[in-house]
């Protein structure tokens, strides 16, 4: 069958980039139900606030999902072939845009809260809710117009400014979201005398760097695109991943805590878990405690090795403050 041709229409731009859009939306829903996998495996003590953002983020995602698959099958499958939908939403994309403006405020949300936290200065954290507040009520009115005017892809140029705002208070919010955690990061790395520490602050820049670059660069060309050629849905790619970007971003932010060397040591402290409680299996605290008490006087350090003749584990136990402490030391066999 020869393909379907509207003179002075180019049908590629109107079906193609709402082809892409589904695909990248579900191929990243499907690595953020592997990172919520690997969070709740691995932080389970986190806080509730925490837990709770996660999963309202995962819920929001698994509904924007479900929508779209209804989207797409209406408009690939039984509405395959009609000429009218190429010019038309239809009612499965009416929640979406909530569902986007949601995601994005807890998600930008999170940061202020961490940047706080770091810093217990409320001065940033207020510049940066001002702007959420600015794009929270762009995306709000944004969404209800859509929803009043009707399903025509027309009635969104009408809304231009909005949406205009809308995308580019996202993408100055994420900016100043991570220009403010790498100067606060830099900062400590300069108060640090560690070069462990200042190596793993290093990979902290880095990452607030890669991770705020991705979700700001997909709200740059979606306001570009939207802006640029606004009669085709090439913004439509981003619309449909953006959500999905933040809650992708937010769960490896968190799980950027698990080590690279082994599944045993869980990085996690009071700052993420809740008061009082020992988080994991407490293998963190421990560690804490192994370091701060090799930094005190009066340490004994104990260690474990084995003897390869008889496969016998020996403890040798040394006084690191005796006046002995460079000989070397004589291993203890216990009888158990």
């Amino acid at each position: 069958m020869a393909p379907l041709v509207i003179p002075g229409i180019n049908l590629a731009y109107f079906t193609g980039p709402i082809v892409l859009g589904y695909m990248f939306s579900f191929g990243l829903y499907g690595m953020l139900v592997v990172q919520l996998y690997v969070y709740s495996q691995n932080f389970p003590k986190d806080r509730t606030g925490i837990k709770a953002v996660v999963w309202t983020i995962f819920v929001l995602e698994t509904l924007f999902t479900f929508f779209t698959i209804i989207g797409a099958w209406l408009f690939f499958g039984q509405g395959w072939g009609d000429t009218e939908l190429l010019t038309h939403f239809d009612w499965s994309w009416a929640p979406l845009p909530f569902f986007n403006g949601i995601i994005e405020t807890l998600a930008q949300g999170f940061y202020v809260w961490r940047i706080w936290s770091l810093t217990k200065s409320i001065w940033m954290p207020i510049i940066i809710s001002l702007v959420m507040v600015v794009q929270g009520f762009a995306w709000l009115y944004y969404a209800i117009k859509v929803d009043a005017a009707g399903e025509v892809f027309t009635k969104l140029f009408e809304l231009t400014s909005e949406i205009t705002l809308w995308l580019t208070s996202s993408a100055a919010c994420d900016v100043i979201i991570t220009l403010t955690l790498v100067f606060i990061l830099s900062r400590r790395r300069q108060t640090s005398t560690s070069r462990h520490t200042s190596g793993l602050i290093n990979k902290m820049i880095r990452f607030s760097i890669e991770t705020g670059t991705i979700t700001s660069l997909a709200a740059i060309c979606e306001v570009t695109l939207w802006l640029a050629c606004k009669q085709y849905n090439f913004h439509l790619i981003f619309f449909l991943i953006l959500g999905k970007l933040y809650s992708n971003v937010l769960l490896a932010t968190l799980n950027c805590r698990v080590p690279n060397d082994g599944p045993s040591l869980h990085i996690h402290t009071n700052f993420w878990s809740e008061g009082g409680t020992e988080s994991g299996t407490g293998m963190a605290s421990k560690v804490s405690a192994l370091h701060a008490a090799s930094r005190s006087h009066n340490v004994v350090h104990v260690s474990r090795t084995t003897q390869i003749q008889d496969d016998t584990p020996a403890i040798v136990m040394t006084d690191f403050n005796s006046t002995d402490r460079f000989e070397k030391p004589k291993p203890y066999n216990p009888t158990f």
